[in-house]
């Protein structure tokens, strides 16, 4: 499918998945994958997050398992909407634009606090029994060299 057929399906389903007035949809943000993400505001200013997430290069049934669980642990993560996984199309709640970073530089003297609360969370996952879900992959050394590839791959823009 062209990008273009697959832009045109996608907005269309979010027209449908969206039982109100949009008044625009815009780039929220980008993270290093084929995933995209936009921001769909409605008429009366709430907003969601809508993913095109090409089934051909993400998992998308292991991300909304995993936020699943996260979720079951009581960590905040996005409330899945909508998904049609046979495109990777998601629609997520909206936790806004505010980031870790943006935390940091503009309330300095509270980073520690920031800190602290990121190992809380880290903790309480590995405490809550997250390695019991045989239906996730282990974590182990192939794993992990992967993921270090990404950032070659994404950040550095070499092969």
């Amino acid at each position: 499918m062209k990008q273009s057929e697959r832009n045109i399906l996608f907005k269309s389903w979010i027209e449908n998945s969206i039982d109100a007035m949009i008044t625009r949809i815009e780039p929220a943000s980008s993270d290093a994958s084929f995933r995209s993400y936009y921001r769909i505001i409605l008429n009366n200013e709430d907003t969601f997050i809508a993913v095109d997430s090409p089934p051909e290069h993400e998992n998308n049934r292991q991300f909304l398992r995993i936020a699943q669980i996260l979720n079951d642990m009581g960590i905040a993560v996005p409330k899945i909407i909508d998904s049609e996984l046979n495109h990777g199309f998601l629609i997520i709640s909206d936790l806004g634009n505010n980031t870790m970073l943006d935390k940091l530089t503009s309330n300095n003297q509270h980073s520690s606090d920031y800190y602290k609360k990121a190992v809380s969370l880290i903790s309480k996952m590995q405490h809550s029994g997250v390695s019991s879900h045989s239906e996730l992959p282990l974590y182990d050394k192939d794993m992990m060299l992967d993921e270090m590839k990404l950032f070659v791959y994404w950040y550095c823009k070499l092969e």
